[in-house]
């Protein structure tokens, strides 16, 4: 008599664990970007949890490790850090954008160097794949409005506060599409003229952490404090970038500081 056959998961457990994963694969970037540690510190300590996480849920896997696997395991890591950094240095979205065409590069690989063909299945998905990511691109083209926004600056008697809006939507449009060269170009004009704004400030300072310029993130932030010490946000950003650079006394003193301004959001 046969040994009766172990019962799967059901179909609706299976449903919740494909939930749960497309749950965690889509909070991926907020989580990196949220954490105050820089992207080596995440990938390292991410890569180590999923590790602990493997020998303890899939026990067979510790015994999997073989020079065979070698290769895999080294492109996977490679993934796994290159994804982190992306989110670091860009953001989430363009990170996950690229992420999300590794099912095309499959599609046509695979034939390439696998053998494997490709199935009316496998070229209709392609085709809905593509046709959702060119709907990422339908919308405003900053493109379009950006020789506009910079005759507008050319203006006689155009008022301060239009100016400074242009110059923000100039800057966030060039960081949207990583024209980081000239986004500096912009702020530094911006600041150049009203050296006490707060807002071109903290938009210098976050270009200065995406790029890893972190000593001069940090130079921003205090002179953003300079000009108001009672700026939370700003002394908050500066206690994160020194937690990064394990000046943690420094870090304290900021958050205990943030702390006395806010107490209800400690």
């Amino acid at each position: 008599m046969k040994p009766p056959v172990s019962a799967g998961p059901s179909l609706w457990s299976s449903r919740l664990m494909i939930a749960g994963a497309a749950l965690l694969f889509s909070t991926g970037g907020a989580a990196i970007k949220g954490i105050g540690l820089t992207g080596w510190q995440v990938a390292s300590f991410r890569s180590l949890a999923a590790a602990f996480v493997l020998s303890a849920l899939l026990p067979r896997a510790r015994k999997a490790v073989s020079p065979a696997v070698l290769p895999a395991a080294c492109a996977y890591a490679a993934t796994l850090v290159l994804f982190v950094l992306a989110n670091k240095l860009t953001t989430s979205a363009n990170a996950i954008f690229l992420q999300s065409t590794a099912p095309a590069f499959l599609l046509f690989l695979a034939p390439l160097l696998l053998k494997e063909p490709v199935g009316r299945r496998d070229a209709l998905y392609a085709m809905v794949l593509l046709g959702g990511m060119l709907l990422l691109f339908q919308g405003g083209n900053f493109a379009d409005s950006e020789m506009q926004l910079r005759d507008m600056l050319l203006r006689q008697n155009l008022p301060n506060d239009v100016a400074e809006e242009i110059y923000e939507a100039l800057v966030k449009g060039y960081l949207s599409e990583m024209r980081a060269e000239e986004a500096v170009v912009c702020l530094d004009h911006w600041i150049r003229w009203r050296p006490a704004n707060i807002e071109a400030r903290l938009l210098r300072a976050e270009l200065l952490g995406m790029t890893q310029e972190y000593d001069q993130e940090r130079a921003e932030y205090l002179d953003v404090l300079a000009i108001d010490p009672k700026h939370v946000e700003a002394r908050m950003r500066l206690a994160r970038s020194l937690m990064r650079a394990s000046q943690v006394r420094e870090a304290r003193d900021h958050f205990r500081r943030c702390y006395e301004l806010e107490p209800d959001n400690g």
